[in-house]
């Protein structure tokens, strides 16, 4: 296994744990009257889409596939390769998704209010989402499933 794929797989987890992390405390934020808590949301959220990007890189690189799958990797038509494009492609869109989210969070100086907080919670509920869905994908492409 080659070092990005190691890479890769280490650098996974920051994104998928503070992403959801960062909306669980949002959420109890809301329930439980803790500001504070709302502060841990925000930066978890900010730093997990950061991840994104070394994960993402790293993802790409180690396929030697940033826009094709390596035949020395994964034979290419098969299934597998299939399932490697369709993680690729749904973690790009879902960590573009969630820095944006941080972008939008930070120009408001977190003071989103109302429906547009009720907005971003939902996106970033899916996005976490999302990320965890191509987290679980991923495992399953490392272990042959």
């Amino acid at each position: 296994m080659a070092l990005w794929q190691h890479l890769h797989g280490a650098s996974v987890h920051f994104p998928i744990a503070l992403l959801l992390v960062a909306v669980a405390f949002d959420l109890g934020a809301i329930v439980f009257k803790k500001e504070s808590w709302r502060s841990v949301g925000f930066w978890a959220f900010l730093l997990g889409s950061l991840f994104t990007i070394p994960a993402a890189l790293s993802g790409l690189t180690g396929a030697n596939g940033w826009f094709k799958v390596d035949p020395y990797y994964v034979e290419e038509g098969s299934s597998t390769a299939k399932h490697l494009i369709q993680h690729r492609n749904l973690a790009l869109i879902a960590g573009g998704l969630s820095l944006a989210l941080s972008l939008w969070r930070v120009a408001s100086k977190d003071r989103l209010k109302g429906g547009p907080w009720i907005v971003w919670l939902v996106l970033a509920a899916a996005t976490a989402g999302a990320i965890g869905f191509v987290g679980f994908r991923g495992g399953g492409i490392t272990h042959g499933e």
